[in-house]
């Protein structure tokens, strides 16, 4: 158990303190930004409403986003009837179930005189989702090799804290947050191929153990796995490697023939998620209406459609970081090691979330483009020295500008000010670096 341990003394090393100081900091901001400073009203999310009222002790009244996932998740995690039965649609996310319930039972049992049920259950969410992120911030750190000894250092974490949909999750119980922690995690140990990295068996238990969390830990193990595989060498090994990845999920249905209880995939039998390609093999009917397109012909459409509205509504994102990528690509600048990993790993998930057969905004084109382009950006201004300040600075300021999760009623470029104030520092910032590198080219 080498890696785990070796792993897991990386993550929480007792500097880190200052770090969750910043991410609970930042959380506050967020909030205050948000609903107080620029008054969001959340009226483009789906499954979200606003409520002004929420009423907390000392502080009083505070605005708080109410997602309609909230029932289910309280009731899976305290409730086993429930939770077995075909009205849960997490029945597939034992682990993340489990943790809410836990983290639920503990802060009970502390502050049960001071909180009411609910207001409990939503201080556990919020307390899972800070330490996500500081998960999710550690595995960039490590992966930037930062030392957090000052502040430029935590400008690449604000970046990618402000993604959308990542910063928007510290409110809600949802588990999409693990998708980018998965994806930070794949990328960290296939860019460490070391004891600690893929050469070490144990990488496939603990992503098949976490896939119990989110299925995105198995895609990203099998990525890992084929990487590994070609050349094709040492077959017996990499099969092992395999069982470790699928045992704890084949583990927990097991169960449920042991116990003979029905095992119930909600996204099989309402959304026929992935199931649709046999269904439609074996002759069936698939759903084909609204974000559904299930048949050989339109899948792939669907997908393209989608993807091309997200590009167009992140348009600015796609050109920074093209612009960057052109500019490292010509002067022979940057370090393209993690980046080609990274786009090893994003087109391979790409790929996968392209084959489910539901096709809602956005939100499955954030696992794969969006987190490729904030990524990419930040590896390639941390690659440079120079005016790092001013090219993080920029994507915060973006990022800031967007309030929609996932823009049902609006697909078009959405500019305002604080869009404009972007475009200016990243056009100040990429001219700096143009200016002092075309010299030093030119001088040479």
């Amino acid at each position: 158990m080498f890696f785990s341990m070796n792993y897991i003394n990386k993550l929480l090393y007792s500097g880190n303190t200052y770090l969750y100081f910043f991410i609970i900091l930042f959380s506050i901001f967020i909030y205050l930004f948000e609903f107080y400073l620029i008054d969001n009203t959340f009226n483009n999310f789906w499954c979200v409403e606003v409520k002004n009222d929420f009423n907390l002790p000392i502080l009083g009244d505070i605005k708080l986003p109410i997602h309609c996932d909230e029932g289910p998740y309280f009731k899976a995690s305290t409730n086993l009837d429930y939770f077995l039965s075909d009205q849960n649609p997490y029945q597939k996310r034992p682990l993340w179930i489990g943790l809410i319930a836990l983290v639920n039972t503990c802060i009970s049992f502390i502050a049960n005189s001071f909180f009411t049920e609910y207001e409990i259950i939503r201080i556990s969410y919020i307390f899972i989702q800070l330490n996500l992120l500081f998960v999710i911030s550690k595995l960039l750190v490590l992966i930037l090799k930062l030392d957090l000894k000052n502040f430029t250092h935590y400008l690449p974490i604000s970046v990618l804290l402000l993604f959308p949909n990542i910063r928007w999750n510290i409110l809600f119980p949802s588990h999409e947050n693990l998708t980018i922690a998965a994806l930070l995690m794949t990328l960290y140990v296939m860019t460490n191929n070391t004891q600690a990295g893929i050469k070490n068996k144990y990488i496939y238990l603990i992503f098949g153990i976490l896939t119990l969390a989110h299925r995105s830990f198995l895609i990203y193990g099998l990525l890992i796995f084929f990487y590994e595989l070609f050349p094709i060498k040492k077959l017996i090994n990499s099969i092992k490697k395999l069982f470790y990845l699928i045992s704890p999920y084949l583990f927990y249905e097991t169960l449920f023939i042991s116990f003979s209880v029905d095992s119930f995939d909600w996204n099989k039998n309402n959304y026929q998620q992935f199931y649709w390609i046999y269904n439609r093999i074996s002759g069936k009917d698939t759903i084909n209406e609204q974000d559904f397109c299930q048949t050989f012909a339109t899948f792939f459409k669907c997908n393209i459609s989608i993807t091309l509205n997200f590009l167009s509504y992140f348009m600015i994102l796609v050109i920074f970081t093209s612009l960057l990528f052109a500019y490292n690509a010509f002067y022979k600048s940057g370090k393209f090691g993690k980046i080609k990993i990274l786009f090893y790993l994003s087109s391979g998930i790409y790929l996968f979330w392209s084959l489910q057969g539901w096709y809602p905004n956005y939100r499955f084109i954030n696992y794969s483009l969006g987190y490729l382009l904030t990524l990419a950006y930040i590896l390639m201004v941390s690659n440079y020295e120079y005016k790092k300040n001013a090219g993080y600075t920029s994507l915060i300021l973006y990022f800031l500008s967007i309030n929609y999760l996932e823009p049902y009623s609006q697909i078009d470029l959405n500019l305002n000010h604080i869009t404009f104030f972007s475009i200016i520092c990243f056009m100040y910032y990429f001219v700096s670096i143009l200016r002092k590198k075309s010299i030093k080219f030119i001088g040479n």
